[in-house]
């Protein structure tokens, strides 16, 4: 047992490096080269620490007892996405640039792309951080010694779980005023129904555009017959454009909003994640070697009872020796006296 509890240790401080290294570069900021570098790197890194959960998983199953943690659905989180690593590692590389496609020049880096890819490998990481200080408290409680389980564990697992209470409610309030000291008093929507709303609009608005620039050809093949229809139309057209114009900046600015919310938020919850991890373990830690502190007095008062017990013991014994001697020397005298009074009357 002392060495899965030392091995913990160890797959906590490589999760925390795998942590750090992922989040030392903003990636939305590489160029395609420093993505294929960052992303290759924590690939590799991920399915070391895969293996290693594995294994510690396997052993966590041989211990038969009640309550134990797994890491099932880490594993498989982490399983399933090394898999759509490797694909997007793969397609990096064998990328190759192409002038033109539908007349739309290809773009060789994707921002949105590398931003979401390492928010997710951040959270699955923080999750599995989470799940091993999860581990390495049950295996210290597993290996308090029994006489020392009763009312002071229950209370410490108890204390345990209110504290992770109190703290996933204040992660989601210090979410909520984040959000809305960066936001002001920005009405709060639904990002993904006005999103939808806007390129169905913007849809329908090209279908109109597209609509009536066939007509505006039809007609100018026939502009000798329909030469004022032809300017009215193309007066139309113009003001259908310029609205169209107008109403698609309006839509991206909103658009760009929506996402600077969206992101804003998902980087403050992984930010709170782990800050709350870190001063749950923290917490875990303390209570833990006050528990240890404890024992330890207890176990120092035992001991040092017993060794005055025996003393005054061994001090009784001495005593009660000397005592037997003395009472026989008394009684040797009184006999000796008896002896004397006796041949003094004869």
């Amino acid at each position: 047992m002392q060495k899965l509890e030392e091995r913990i240790d160890d797959i906590i401080n490589e999760v925390n490096s795998i942590h750090n290294s992922i989040v030392r570069t903003n990636w939305k900021d590489l160029n395609r080269e420093g993505f294929v570098f960052e992303l290759e790197t924590n690939t590799q890194k991920f399915k070391a620490i895969f293996i290693t959960l594995e294994e510690l998983n396997r052993e966590l199953k041989l211990l038969l007892e009640r309550g134990t943690p797994t890491l099932d659905n880490t594993l498989s989180e982490i399983s399933r996405e090394i898999v759509i690593l490797d694909a997007n590692l793969n397609m990096e590389k064998t990328k190759k640039l192409k002038d033109h496609l539908v007349n739309e020049i290809q773009k060789e880096e994707v921002p949105e792309l590398y931003d979401s890819i390492q928010r997710k490998m951040t959270a699955i990481i923080l999750r599995a951080r989470n799940d091993c200080g999860k581990i390495k408290t049950f295996l210290m409680a597993r290996n308090m010694p029994f006489v020392k389980k009763g009312s002071t564990a229950k209370l410490l697992i108890e204390l345990m779980q209110k504290q992770e209470e109190e703290l996933k409610l204040a992660q989601e309030q210090n979410l909520e005023l984040k959000r809305k000291s960066f936001f002001g008093a920005k009405e709060e929507i639904n990002s993904a129904e006005i999103e939808k709303e806007l390129h169905e609009t913007d849809k329908i608005l090209s279908e109109s555009v597209n609509e009536a620039s066939k007509s505006l050809k039809t007609h100018h093949a026939q502009i000798t017959y329909v030469e004022g229809s032809f300017a009215h139309l193309k007066e139309q057209i113009d003001k259908v454009e310029a609205q169209h114009a107008s109403f698609s900046k309006k839509a991206l600015d909103l658009i760009k909003d929506l996402k600077k919310e969206r992101d804003f938020a998902r980087n403050i919850a992984l930010g709170v994640e782990a800050e709350t991890i870190s001063i749950k373990n923290s917490y875990t830690h303390q209570l833990l070697g006050l528990e240890k502190k404890k024992n330890e007095i207890e176990e120092n008062t035992r001991r040092k009872y017993e060794n005055e017990m025996e003393r005054l013991r061994k001090e009784l014994m001495e005593k009660t020796h000397s005592l037997n001697n003395l009472a026989r020397a008394i009684h040797e005298q009184e006999k000796e006296i008896a002896r004397l009074k006796e041949k003094q009357q004869n």
